[in-house]
């Protein structure tokens, strides 16, 4: 489904410390709502549900792992687009498109 070129039906962001326990819980819960369909063949996301490293990066409990303690994504396809970021361990960011 991505890349998308919409604009997103939601963009937010909150301190990581900030979020309710329930809210961070889910938040940090990405590699438990990984969606029903495989991701496109052949593309990083597919080789990392193989278990295969495609990049450099580590992958984490279903989060892409840039930077150890500065940056960090996870991408799920579910009825949409989901794109969470994670910036200094400090800053939680979510944008969403309503598949």
């Amino acid at each position: 489904m991505y890349p998308v070129l919409e604009e997103p039906d939601e963009i937010n962001y909150i301190p990581l410390i900030l979020m309710p326990d329930d809210e961070r819980n889910f938040f940090e819960g990405i590699k438990n709502r990984k969606g029903g369909l495989w991701s496109e063949l052949g593309s990083r996301s597919f080789f990392r549900e193989l278990g295969k490293k495609p990049d450099k990066f580590s992958f984490v409990e279903g989060w892409v792992e840039v930077q150890s303690g500065r940056y960090r994504y996870s991408i799920i396809e579910n009825g949409g687009v989901f794109v969470h970021m994670v910036l200094s361990e400090y800053l939680a960011c979510w944008v969403y498109w309503n598949g």
